[in-house]
């Protein structure tokens, strides 16, 4: 009888040690699977944030961004808006694929003509913008007049000239976010009318 109980005793044993190896292996997957699934949702999180700040297009910061910065007025020198010449044109007879083209290359030579600190936002259908650090305003004029001065490669076997309008603005006392972006608007449609009163704005295109 008493060999029976051990017997007994021992299965009970091996039956309860089974099931707490059991618990603890489900537990421990769950907290894997829940672990995994928390490091995707954040990893997830972080790229809808990241997408929800940038261009779809263009790759550079969007609007929301760009006024973000002013209004916090942080690395904030001034403002530069530019607007492309013609750029209803482009999209009308070559096609809006080609108009898109012509805007990502846009992107990339501004990027490349600004200074470190310097933020390029796109803020509109063919309007781009420029938070710059420094004071020196005319330099960086210069620089974004250069970027457009050779023609931009559309496709293999074709090649557009084209101009933009600017307006700048450069920050003061007492210029808040919502002035700066004001003036430097204003300024840039001033400039859009004095180009096309002499002629600057007329587009250009040529075939290999």
């Amino acid at each position: 009888a008493i060999r029976l109980h051990l017997v007994q005793d021992r299965a009970l044993f091996k039956g309860v040690l089974l099931w707490a190896v059991c618990g603890i292996w489900i537990a421990g997957g769950l907290s894997l699977i829940l672990g995994v699934f928390f490091v995707v949702l954040v990893h997830a999180s972080r790229y809808i944030e990241g997408q929800a700040q940038l261009d779809a297009l263009t790759g550079l910061v969007n609007r929301r961004i760009f006024r973000e910065r002013i209004d916090h007025r942080e690395k904030c020198g001034g403002v530069m808006l530019l607007d492309l010449d013609e750029f209803k044109y482009v999209n009308d007879h070559y096609g809006h694929e080609s108009g898109d083209i012509l805007l990502k290359a846009v992107a990339r030579r501004l990027q490349a003509a600004v200074r470190e600190g310097d933020l390029v936002a796109r803020v509109g259908g063919d309007e781009f913008a420029i938070v710059f650090e420094s004071d020196d305003a005319d330099m960086l004029v210069t620089r974004i007049r250069a970027a457009f001065g050779k023609p931009f490669n559309i496709s293999d076997k074709l090649y557009l000239s084209v101009g933009c309008s600017l307006g700048v603005c450069v920050a003061g006392d007492g210029v808040s976010g919502s002035d700066l972006v004001r003036l430097a608007d204003e300024r840039m449609f001033i400039d859009k009318r004095r180009r096309r009163m002499l002629g600057f704005s007329r587009r250009s295109e040529s075939t290999a």
